[in-house]
């Protein structure tokens, strides 16, 4: 016999194919089959996203900053400590 058609809450909200292995449940059964699994995504996911803020925070202070930081006046300096010794 063939299948009924879909409800029109499946229609309107998209959880057709949810139920029946869609990407969303693939991953969980991946990622939470075991704890140690789970623990690692966790921990890789936490490490990655606090490298991705630290960088984006610190260009951000860069670029606020930019000429009046050590490590942009330090070529300054050196060049006329190298000129006067000169």
């Amino acid at each position: 016999p063939p299948s009924p058609p879909p409800s029109i809450f499946a229609l309107r909200y998209g959880t057709m194919g949810v139920a029946k292995g869609g990407f969303l449940e693939s991953a969980f059964k991946v990622i939470m089959r075991r704890n140690s699994v789970y623990v690692g995504f966790v921990l890789t996911g936490a490490l990655v996203g606090e490298k991705l803020v630290s960088g984006g925070f610190d260009a951000l202070w860069e670029r606020n900053n930019k000429g009046k930081l050590y490590s942009h006046l330090e070529p300054k300096w050196t060049a006329q400590l190298a000129a006067q010794e000169d």
